[in-house]
C-alpha cells in the first residue's frame, strides 16, 4: 500500500508558492516528492525512534474490526506525485521521509516534558531520558 506523506513545512511552502505562481493552475498534489509505501514508513519511523518494528496487522483484522470502512480508510492505496509542482520548480525542503522523520523526532525529542504530565519522561532515540541528558 502506498502512503502518500509530506512534512508540514513544506505544506505551508507549497501553498505560498502555489498562491504566488500565476503559472500554477489546477489541481496541485501537496505529498512528497518521493512517495513510500505503508511498510516503509513503519521501519522509517521505528529506526529513526530507535524502536523495533514487530509485526504487521492482517487485513482480515482490520476488516473484523472496522468493516468496509479498513478499505477505505487504512487498506487502500494512492501513490500521488506531485507532479505540478516539481514541474514549476518547487523545492521541498524535506525531500525524502528519512529527512522528514529525523526533523519531526529530533523536535520531539527535544521538547521539554509535557507540562500537563510532568512525572512523564519521553525517550529518545539513543534510550537516554531527556532528564538524563541534561545530568
Amino acid at each position: 500500500q502506498w502512503f502518500p506523506w509530506v512534512h508540514l513545512k513544506d505544506v505551508s511552502g507549497l501553498i505560498v508558492y502555489t498562491l504566488a505562481n500565476e503559472g500554477l493552475r489546477g489541481p496541485v498534489n501537496c505529498t512528497g516528492p518521493h512517495p513510500v509505501t505503508n511498510e516503509d514508513f513503519s521501519r522509517e519511523l521505528a529506526r529513526t525512534m530507535g524502536r523495533p518494528c514487530l509485526f504487521r496487522v492482517p487485513p482480515m483484522v482490520l476488516r473484523l474490526a472496522m468493516g468496509e470502512m479498513a478499505d477505505e480508510l487504512l487498506l487502500s492505496s494512492t501513490r500521488a506525485l506531485p507532479k505540478a509542482a516539481l514541474d514549476k520548480g518547487y523545492f521541498f525542503r524535506y525531500n525524502t521521509i528519512t529527512e522528514a522523520l529525523k526533523e519531526i523526532v529530533g523536535t520531539y525529542n527535544s521538547a521539554p516534558p509535557n507540562r500537563w504530565w510532568p512525572n512523564q519522561r519521553k525517550s529518545v532515540a539513543d534510550g537516554r531520558r531527556i532528564d538524563e541528558q541534561h545530568a
